[in-house]
């Protein structure tokens, strides 16, 4: 995981583990002999990454699920995605034809061309664009089908998008085409095969320091069958949706208007971590 360098509300993973140390009562002199390394849930132990790696993840995921506080990147843009081919390998519109992006390629109807894909931190998709490539038009919004794609005649633009099978699929265009992207991604996690200097890394999740504390003092108390495992997991719950009810107030402050129902929203997530 590289150090990222951020001004802001954002704890080291080392306050993390000191704070974790803190909450299972391992803040004693250490190897270097310094008072509150500890002696088991040290920075170096070989629980600790994959433990922080586990409640980074969780309590991003919790935070996603409860309408916003994740990492959104947008404008990420594939210029010159070719036209589509017939599923006889011809040019020219066809009904039974789609075209699809995936984490590995592009498949135009007919084969697959790994020079186009997604980008490998991509979640879910939550808006598209197009554009007729080589050109400095205007993004025209893409809509994302309520129901599948309807089979119908393609023609110069692709007009709408289905998330399907951890695949962006599309009816195809007649013309190559530039696609814009605004997507929910993957929160960097810590490398397990490298022993890292937490203090000099931040966890991009503004004041989750107790929060993760908290979620690191439960897996720890769990994998020794402690019995205050409930009361540290509901002690970590709380920490989490204060967070969530932060985002969630944030939110409240913008008028939205719930879509009608069998419609997609685009509202989700609202509010980004630092990208």
């Amino acid at each position: 995981m590289p150090v990222i360098n951020i001004n802001g509300p954002y704890p080291t993973y080392g306050q993390v583990m000191d704070l974790a140390r803190s909450y299972v009562n391992d803040t004693m002199a250490g190897s270097t002999g310094a008072t509150g390394e500890g002696q088991i849930l040290t920075n170096s132990a070989p629980m600790t990454l994959p433990f922080l790696r586990a409640v980074t993840a969780e309590l991003y995921q919790e935070l996603g699920n409860s309408g916003g506080g994740v990492v959104i990147r947008d404008n990420y843009v594939l210029t010159g995605l070719p036209a589509m081919m017939t599923t006889g390998g011809q040019s020219g519109p066809d009904p039974a034809t789609q075209v699809s992006l995936s984490y590995d390629s592009y498949f135009n109807g007919w084969t697959n061309d790994s020079n186009f894909f997604l980008p490998p931190d991509l979640i879910a998709p939550l808006m598209l664009w197009e554009r007729t490539s080589g050109t400095d038009d205007d993004f025209g919004e893409m809509s994302e089908a309520q129901n599948g794609l309807m089979p119908s005649q393609q023609t110069t633009y692709q007009g709408v998008w289905e998330w399907r099978g951890d695949a962006i699929w599309m009816p195809g265009s007649l013309q190559v085409e530039d696609i814009r992207i605004r997507y929910a991604c993957q929160l960097t996690l810590l490398d397990v095969d490298s022993v890292p200097n937490l203090d000099s890394i931040r966890v991009p999740i503004a004041d989750c320091e107790n929060a993760l504390a908290l979620k690191m003092a439960s897996s720890y108390g769990f994998a020794r069958g402690s019995e205050q495992i409930a009361t540290a997991a509901q002690l970590a719950k709380d920490a989490t949706r204060l967070l969530q009810n932060r985002y969630i107030r944030a939110q409240q402050a913008i008028d939205y208007r719930g879509d009608p129902y069998g419609q997609p929203s685009n509202l989700w997530p609202l509010t980004s971590f630092h990208a």
